[in-house]
């Protein structure tokens, strides 16, 4: 298990990519036990369990959870093994085009960016004084 440790190096509090592909919470991990558990970051379900040696687990970044969240595994013929009734992402056979994560992500950036200036989100030309 030391091999497992000095590749993955997971810890408590980690996100890693378990075995159905769902970003997780790292809430445990034991590698004498080959052993590693915590929360999807997809649906809530718990507890994610995989082996650190035959589950092919990974640890992401927080920008790699985002992709997998709005577009599925990055790993296309990870993602066509999930049956459709399983799946999170949009039913698309493509995956999300950079157009529509724009009209997604930018309103929210743009109401954020109001927000932290004093400005009324939504509001008009005229409304956008400060608060």
């Amino acid at each position: 298990m030391l091999n497992a440790y000095q590749e993955l190096r997971l810890e408590v509090g980690d996100i890693f990519e378990d075995c159905a592909f769902h970003p997780v919470l790292s809430l445990g991990v034991d590698y004498e036990g080959d052993d590693i558990w915590g929360i999807s970051l997809i649906d809530g379900s718990h507890p994610r369990s995989c082996s650190l040696v035959h589950c092919g687990v990974r640890k992401l970044t927080l920008e790699e959870v985002w992709q997998i969240k709005i577009r599925g595994p990055s790993d296309r013929n990870a993602a066509n093994l999930i049956s459709e009734d399983m799946r999170w992402w949009p039913h698309r056979s493509t995956s999300m085009e950079a157009t529509d994560l724009k009209a997604t992500i930018l309103p929210l950036i743009r109401n954020q960016t109001e927000l932290s200036n004093g400005q009324k989100v939504g509001a008009s030309d005229d409304e956008k004084a400060p608060i």
